[in-house]
């Protein structure tokens, strides 16, 4: 079994999402849970982020994408930096595609959004984060985890690793399109409600970052376009946050847009409550 594991790549490759899967579990449910229940004394019935509060949420995702970083580089056994495109050998052409791909990222967002919020399809991911109107610290730490830290572990596991490995599968066009469904399927269990806006906009999304991957040759312009969507994402959310009176207009195209169709997937639709 370990030899057919070592020499057949679907095998390999499926091994490697399980791998990722029980990471997540064990982060998301192991770690979270048992900081829960040193807080507490018991272990929670049910694990949310706003119970972690900003310091905890931030603690699970650095904890979460060190793990994909390292796990990832492990993997890469030789040329780890070459094979993951951490390597930057062309600079203007990394730059150039940065300043593509933010537009690309959130111009991909707003059209995929437009279109759910047409068939009047929405998600309540961003619900359950701890973001609390007037704690700008924890917001700023919330900032940094969801805009900095998670784009980076992401972009390593995604466009690093499984970009590598599927390009070896299937080509060009089977590493966009896998690493994005599988970027996707990643997101697919952040909300309670809507979870095929989160597939189809991750889905888009993920399309757009494999390929200023393939364009810039490297793993960075993809990061950057993803921290300006996260950040866009994150400042809409403490902005409806600490300005509830904006409530009455929530349901408008123009709002949807703004908060829903430009947020990244990750934090879902803004919307106050």
């Amino acid at each position: 079994m370990v030899k057919l594991y070592r020499h057949n790549p679907y095998i390999r490759l499926g091994g490697d999402i399980a791998t990722i899967v029980g990471i997540l579990a064990f982060v998301s449910f192991g770690v979270a849970g048992a900081a829960l229940w040193w807080t507490n004394g018991i272990w929670p019935s049910h694990i949310s982020l706003r119970a972690l509060g900003t310091t905890g949420v931030f603690a699970v995702v650095l904890l979460q994408n060190s793990a994909f970083v390292a796990w990832s580089w492990w993997r890469m056994a030789d040329n780890q930096r070459e094979r993951l495109g951490v390597t930057i050998t062309d600079w203007p052409r990394v730059v150039i595609y940065s300043i593509i791909g933010v537009p690309l990222v959130l111009a991909s967002n707003i059209v995929v959004g437009v279109f759910f919020v047409l068939l009047g399809l929405h998600q309540n991911q961003t619900a359950g984060y701890p973001l609390i109107a007037g704690d700008y610290v924890g917001q700023l730490v919330f900032l940094m985890a969801a805009a900095v830290i998670a784009p980076l572990g992401e972009e390593f596991l995604f466009r690093g690793y499984f970009w590598e490995r599927l390009l070896q599968l299937g080509g060009r066009y089977g590493a966009i399109i896998g690493s994005a469904l599988i970027f996707a399927i990643g997101h697919s269990l952040s909300a309670s409600q809507g979870a095929i806006v989160l597939v189809g906009q991750t889905f888009v999304m993920g399309i757009v970052l494999a390929w200023l991957r393939h364009a810039s040759g490297s793993i960075w312009a993809g990061w950057v376009a993803h921290c300006v969507n996260n950040l866009i994402a994150v400042a809409v959310a403490t902005y409806v946050i600490n300005h509830p009176q904006i409530d009455g207009i929530s349901n408008s195209i123009a709002v949807a847009i703004v908060t829903y169709c430009i947020n990244h997937p990750l934090l879902g639709c803004v919307r106050a409550s």
